[in-house]
């Protein structure tokens, strides 16, 4: 499903209750939006309150391992290392995607504006089904969102997200040419046990040459008033799906 998730600032206090009230169930839930066209730069920081963020700029090839390039210092890191699908290894790449990011709060460079991001995917180029999977931990007390900036390279791409105990997320709707366009999905997601962490897989369907999938970068955060507007339309759906229980 794409929704566009331009929202009036003006929507804060209100949506906090709302959100507070729809959070309250104790089932796991998870739900997904995908956007177009993110914003960019995409400011990291501002994206990851309470959370954590991590990015993926490498263009080595391959990688030992699918350590994040640069992420939030000083928090308890909540989103884990990149493995491969289907490749032997990751890789980065050396053409970036369209999507900017910046950030104040990085551990090596500390603080970055407005840099193009490249990403990591697998060494299997131009293989169908080949991507990059990662876990992220919860909290089974409050919901979290998750952003999650894409692209690709002749590929169709595929986002499937899991979580125990929750109705899979699945997506298919962006396909790139030439241009690595950046693009976001965007997830909510609220786990019955901090041991069950959600799984993220990115796969791209096509064998041109060299097509791949890329993952650039990861932001975690707490619902606050600042991130509810980027999120209220992901925001309705999760209070629609409850009402209907």
């Amino acid at each position: 499903m794409r929704r566009d998730m331009t929202q009036p600032a003006a929507w804060t206090l209100a949506l906090v209750a709302v959100l507070t009230i729809s959070m309250s169930a104790s089932a796991a839930t998870l739900t997904g939006v995908a956007q177009a066209n993110p914003v960019s730069p995409a400011d990291l920081t501002a994206l990851s309150v309470g959370g954590d963020w991590a990015v993926w700029t490498s263009t080595s090839n391959p990688r030992a391992n699918g350590t994040p390039n640069n992420r939030k210092d000083n928090v308890t890191a909540l989103i884990g290392d990149v493995s491969n699908i289907l490749g032997a290894n990751t890789r980065g790449v050396t053409v970036s995607s369209t999507q900017q990011i910046s950030y104040t709060d990085g551990v090596s460079p500390t603080t970055a504006t407005g840099v193009t991001v490249s990403g990591i995917t697998s060494t299997a180029l131009s293989t169908s089904g080949a991507g990059v999977e990662l876990d992220i931990t919860g909290d089974p007390s409050q919901g979290l969102f998750v952003r999650l900036f894409v692209a690709g390279y002749r590929k169709v791409g595929t986002l499937t997200a899991t979580l125990n105990g929750a109705t899979t997320y699945t997506d298919s709707s962006f396909s790139w040419g030439d241009d690595k366009i950046g693009r976001l999905y965007l997830l909510h997601f609220q786990p019955d046990n901090v041991s069950d962490l959600l799984h993220i897989s990115f796969t791209g369907a096509g064998s041109s040459s060299n097509s791949h999938v890329l993952l650039s970068a990861v932001t975690v955060a707490v619902p606050t008033p600042a991130s509810l507007p980027a999120g209220l339309g992901l925001l309705s759906l999760i209070t629609l799906r409850r009402r209907r229980r």
